[in-house]
Order: C-alpha cells, then structure tokens, then sequence
C-alpha cells in the first residue's frame, strides 16, 4: 500500500526524527511503500509561532543592550563544568539516508495539488504534536483537509499528540477539524488526556497507543550507532529548556560519582560558541545508551532512557507541557521519576537513585506493543 505520512517537520529535533524513522519503519516491515511528507511551516506562520519568534528576538536584543555580547550566553556557576555547548545538531545525514521524504511543501495549496498528483492509498497523521495549534500552523492539513474530496484511501491517525491537556484550538478551527476527523478510519493518540479533549471537543472516539519509537526494539537503534565511540563520563544530560532544578541535580549527581557530559543548550547560547558540538543522531543514541544515569525534560529522552533500561529522572517543564512526560510514565508505573523540583529530588534521592526493576516495565511494554499493532491490522495496515 502507498502510505503518505504527514508528520512535523524533520528540523533538529533528535526524538521527533527517530519518531518519524520508527513509524516509517514499521509500516515498511509491515509490507508498505511509506513517503513522509515534507511539509514545512515557513508559508503558513501561525500567531503562536510569530509570538515565540518575537520573543525571542527581543530576548536576544535585551541581553545585547544591558549585558553586551556576553549577553549572548546565558550565565551559570556550573555551566562551563556541567555542559557542552553545541551550536546545531548534525541531523541532515541520518535524515537524507534513512528518511523518505517527498519534496518540500511550504503552503497548502502545494500540498493539495500533491496529494492530488500521488494517489496514495492511505494517509496516517502522526505521531508528536502534530495536533498542537503552535507547532502545526495550518492544522487543518493535520485533520487530511487537503486529501481530495473524492478519495478512498484509508485515514488514520497513529498516537497523536495534543501536546498539553488544554484545549488550544480556536472556535473555527475547532468546528472544521471535527468534521474532518469524523472521516478518519481510525484515531490513536499519544497522552491519554487526549482522549478526553477528542471526545470532548472533536466529537470523535480515540485509543490511547505508544509512541512510534517504542514499537522498535533497543537492538534496531543499537544498530544505529554501531561503531560510534562511546563517551567515558556516564551522566548523560539532555536538557532542551535550562533550569535551576535540573542545574541543582546534576550538580548533586555529580557529586555522587556521576560525570556529566552533555546536555542541550537554549539558542542564545549556541550562536555565539566559536568550538560547537555537531552532534549526529547516532551518537546521541549511542551516548545516552552508554549513561549509567539520565537527566532530561525531554519526552523521547525518556522514552528512550525505558528502551535502554537506564536510571533515569524527568525534569518536569511546564512551558513545553507536562502531560506528555506524565502520561508516558503513568503508563509505566514510573511517575515517582518525575520531579518537579530540586525539593522533591533531594526528598527522594535514595530512591531515585536506586535501579529501576525493567521486568514489570517489560511486560507493559509488549502488552502496549501488541495493541499498537492490533490497531494497524484492524486499520487495513
């Protein structure tokens, strides 16, 4: 079956291109022909999107105004000891050998004559937050509104994510995504909260499935970086938004016989480093495989940190939604590794560090496997 999936942009996000490798993955072992649709966000601007880049820019222009070009770099006691500092992520040659993309879409009316063009005999949207207003600018092309009218290809969306528990759709778009969505074939999402907002405001049904990256197994991404080198220190630090909460613990961690060696900066910090880090997609597997311990706010952290069975906390970030981090622990009776706060680290440090038991983890994994690929054959996939 020719399957377009429409997903969010492959930018230089590690978990979002590992989701998107894993889906297309399955899909193709399942016997299917998989093209991931590129569709890029830099024609339709969304007012989310315009509000974080002009928050953005005039945080730059305070700190070059007040502070000078030192500024540039945001200031931590423990920053030069703690992190690396990257200035972009190597991501392109993972994605040009092991993605199949189509060619670059920048506004709806490309994508129409698109999917007009290619015929495709089933169209799956998913999964990460393709259903969040602020990173899916035109989303009604998340709800298959450019498909033709007269198509009979099977829809479907696999664990989409609402990225939050709130309800961020405007009155209009509201209205029109639900009347798309009723044309699904199936609905899957990746937080069980999701459930609740489809029900409640799209009108429609949905299952609570796995994230794609979890239907693989630790062996097809340890595969990935065969041969890559492994790193000596064995605290692996992947924090996307800085905090004082997640400097507090690495700083504790490190203190415990943990040495740290990476963790992502925000932008203001990687302009201006004159010796970046290029970290590729397999190294970052590689080097979080090789950790004893992992520290993250970030989603596919943790769903990777459960793949490779490490030690591991979840910083929680607001900013970015905690629904995502606590679904995916509560599904793994994991919830105790997330802290809001250096508070409840220290409150809880023996336990937090003690190794987490896989073999209950285990079970829930393929018991959630098993229902994912339930969902693929009752789809027609």
């Amino acid at each position: 079956m020719k399957i377009a999936l429409l997903t969010l942009p492959l930018k230089i996000n590690f978990g979002g291109i590992l989701r998107a490798y894993a889906l297309q993955t399955i899909l193709e072992r399942r016997g299917h022909q998989v093209v991931i649709v590129n569709r890029d966000h830099e024609g339709n601007r969304s007012p989310w999107l315009i509000i974080l880049r002009i928050g953005s820019v005039i945080k730059t222009v305070f700190r070059i105004l007040f502070l000078g070009r030192k500024g540039l770099i945001v200031k931590n006691p423990f920053s030069r000891f703690f992190y690396v500092k990257w200035k972009g992520y190597d991501v392109q040659p993972f994605v040009e050998k092991r993605i199949n993309r189509s060619p670059k879409f920048s506004t709806s009316q490309s994508l129409k004559k698109y999917f007009h063009k290619s015929q495709f005999e089933c169209y799956v949207v998913g999964s990460d937050q393709v259903w969040r207003p602020k990173y899916s600018p035109c989303i009604t092309d998340y709800f298959l509104k450019e498909v033709p009218a007269d198509s009979l290809a099977i829809k479907i969306a696999y664990a989409a994510s609402f990225g939050t528990d709130e309800w961020e759709f405007t009155e209009e778009d509201t209205a029109m995504c639900s009347d798309l969505v009723k044309k699904f074939d199936a609905v899957s999402v990746r937080e069980a909260a999701a459930i609740g907002l489809c029900k409640n405001y799209l009108g429609v049904d949905a299952v609570h499935l796995l994230d794609p990256t979890m239907l693989l197994s630790s062996k097809d991404y340890i595969e990935l970086f065969k041969g890559v080198s492994k790193k000596q220190e064995n605290l692996f630090c992947y924090v996307l938004d800085k905090s004082d909460e997640a400097d507090q613990i690495i700083k504790e961690l490190s203190g415990k016989g943990y040495l740290p060696y990476f963790s992502s900066l925000d932008v203001s910090q990687t302009d201006v480093n004159p010796r970046p880090l290029q970290l590729r997609v397999e190294e970052w597997l590689c080097y979080l495989y090789s950790a004893d311990y992992v520290v993250t706010d970030s989603f596919h952290a943790c769903v990777f940190s459960i793949l490779f069975k490490k030690n591991f906390i979840a910083v929680g970030n607001k900013s970015r939604g905690l629904s995502r981090i606590s679904s995916l622990l509560e599904m793994f009776d994991l919830q105790s590794r997330l802290v809001q706060s250096y508070e409840d680290f220290s409150n809880n440090i023996n336990d937090l560090l003690s190794p987490i038991e896989y073999s209950h983890i285990e079970s829930i994994l393929q018991e959630k496997r098993d229902e994912a690929f339930n969902f693929f054959e009752m789809s027609g996939l």
